[in-house]
């Protein structure tokens, strides 16, 4: 799991940095930090969500680099953070996060 969890940071990272506005690549670097801890563990609560989010990943990195619109790129990416939300959100209503 703790490669997992360096390898999505990197993912991440990797995207944030060609951000132009300075100021809220260093908010991001800032709350990655301060929720690192939480993040190391929500995966391991939620099996099988690491593989989905790799394949996200690659999905997110296809479509940058077939020149796919801004907007669609943005698109999946947030429905990318919203399934690990929605994933969390349902092993904490069945009692198992």
């Amino acid at each position: 799991m703790r490669s997992f969890t360096v390898l999505n940071r990197s993912f991440h990272e990797l995207v944030c940095s060609a951000c132009p506005n300075g100021y809220l690549r260093e908010t991001v670097s800032s709350e990655w930090v301060r929720l690192e801890t939480i993040r190391r563990s929500t995966f391991g609560l939620m099996p099988g969500r690491p593989q989905q989010s790799v394949d996200e990943h690659e999905r997110i990195i296809a479509l940058i680099e077939a020149g796919a619109s801004r907007n669609e790129i943005e698109h999946v990416a947030r429905e990318h953070k919203l399934r690990t939300l929605r994933a969390f959100e349902a092993r904490r209503a069945d009692g198992s996060a």
